[in-house]
């Protein structure tokens, strides 16, 4: 094994080389894996799946850029001739909108059989692959490439000595136009993912579009002074292909991709417990367990059960501790055993799946506001597979001031849907009754536990309801004036 054996080779082993343009590319892929993870949050999709839709898309992405460099290579018929010198990638040869192309494809594919939208996806992820370009171009440099006209001496005045003596090609200082692009790229990254926003209201595709316009702009600039660009038909193929990326994005700009008959003004919004997942039975065996360790000579009565449904844990574990009780013990023991019960026992209310399904259809927005923490909130989201269905999701510890309190579902609305003309929230308690009604929201009161109907029903829920599917009829009948 031999570390830095040449200046294009970060180590060599049993005589393969691996180059240092692979591990840079690795290097800006990975940072933009870390960030569309973080980003991902916002649109509900799961690590696991911005995962499992990257290492393809990045093994796509490779092949796609390869065959691209191929198409448009002035060597395309040597290639044609000795198809094995397609696969010969240790020998150059990449074209990174290629790349984009069919890394997309692959991206819309995965996305559609993981039932997540492509969108969403693409929103967190372009301005991030804007950073993973402006990183991947520092490849170019060690290569030798992506390199423009000739210069003198006196251009790299600014800059280090070794970067002067690294863009001496060919007999002569060039252009360092893989660095300009690079900045160019970070710039836009800012422009895109800060600045933007404050400008323009962002709605979904928006991010994507911002990326094909700028990148396209800064492609037709750089390879105006490339000396090393693929021609095709006797133009650039790089300018070609950014005249088309900046029309797309300006037409998405516009709006001309948007779903118009499939938009909606209405949002509806769910509480969790006990009204998409089948966990009041969880939370009292939760609670009864916490009280049996720590206050074993406590009787858990039928009406403390009840009271354990709906509260925040803190709310619940204050109300009935002693003077020797550390409540943050009891929320933190609570937290383990429940999360054991979910696991073993968690199911779906009956027919939650499968009215977000049909809500999602209509092009309802939808979200869940719950008192659960954020991160047990997307756990039982994800064991019942029901976060990809969502917009958005407002955990107990994303508000200062939990139910009834209405920040949260203000909160909610703000985000995804703030000119709602239709606007629904569904819970089971009388908490979440008061919410909606606190928020301006049509109550719609779910009635899954008997015990506390008649404590639902005094509060004067706008519908109480005893089976989940007749939300759908509540809202269509409401939508169409029969109501």
């Amino acid at each position: 094994m031999q570390l830095f054996p040449n200046t294009k080779t970060f180590i060599s082993i049993l005589g393969v080389d691996i180059a240092w343009y692979a591990v840079i590319i690795l290097c800006g892929a990975a940072l933009a894996l870390y960030f569309t993870m973080r980003d991902g949050k916002r649109y509900n999709i799961s690590s696991a799946h911005i995962e499992d839709i990257f290492f393809g898309t990045l093994l796509v992405g490779v092949l796609g850029a390869r065959l691209w460099y191929v198409l448009f290579s002035p060597q395309l018929s040597a290639y044609l001739s000795n198809p094995m010198l397609i696969v010969a990638f240790r020998d150059g040869g990449l074209a990174i909108q290629g790349g984009l192309v069919f890394g997309a494809a692959y991206a819309y594919y995965k996305c559609k059989k993981l039932n997540i939208d492509f969108l969403n996806l693409a929103d967190a992820a372009f301005p991030n692959v804007l950073i993973a370009q402006a990183i991947g171009r520092w490849g170019n440099f060690v290569n030798q490439e992506a390199f423009g006209e000739i210069v003198t001496a006196k251009h790299f005045q600014f800059f280090p000595e070794w970067f002067k003596e690294y863009m001496y090609i060919d007999g002569y200082y060039r252009q360092p136009m893989f660095f300009y692009e690079s900045i160019l790229n970070i710039v836009g990254f800012i422009l895109i993912k800060f600045v933007l926003p404050k400008f323009r209201k962002m709605q979904k595709g928006d991010y994507v579009f911002a990326y094909l316009v700028w990148y396209g702009l800064v492609r037709i600039v750089i390879e105006h002074f490339r000396t090393d660009s693929l021609v095709f038909f006797g133009m650039k193929s790089a300018q070609v292909t950014s005249i088309v990326f900046i029309v797309i994005g300006l037409l998405g700009f516009m709006g001309k991709f948007r779903k118009k008959d499939n938009e909606s003004n209405t949002i509806v919004l769910f509480d969790f417990d006990g009204t998409l997942g089948d966990t009041n039975q969880l939370i009292v065996d939760s609670f009864v367990q916490v009280f049996a360790e720590v206050q074993p000579d406590l009787v858990v009565s039928e009406e403390m059960k009840l009271s354990f449904v709906g509260p925040t844990l803190y709310h619940s574990f204050e109300r009935y501790a002693s003077e020797s009780d550390d409540v943050d013990y009891n929320v933190k023991r609570y937290k383990e055993i429940n999360l054991v019960m979910q696991q073993e026992r968690l199911e779906e209310i009956e027919g939650a799946k499968a009215l977000l399904t049909v809500l999602k259809s209509k092009g309802y927005k939808l979200g869940v506001v719950s008192s659960k923490m954020l991160h047990s909130l997307r756990f039982g989201l994800d064991l019942l597979k029901l976060e990809s269905d969502l917009d958005i999701i407002i955990g107990g510890d994303e508000v200062s001031i939990p139910k009834p309190d209405p920040q949260g579902l203000l909160k909610a609305q703000a985000e995804i849907l703030p000119d709602a003309k239709y606007k629904y929230y569904i819970g089971d308690t009388p908490t979440d009754v008061l919410a909606a009604q606190a928020a301006g929201f049509t109550s719609i009161a779910i009635c899954t536990s008997p015990a506390l109907e008649n404590d639902i029903m005094a509060c004067n829920p706008d519908y109480l309801i005893y089976e989940l599917n007749e939300v759908l009829t509540i809202i269509e009948e409401n939508e169409n004036g029969k109501i």
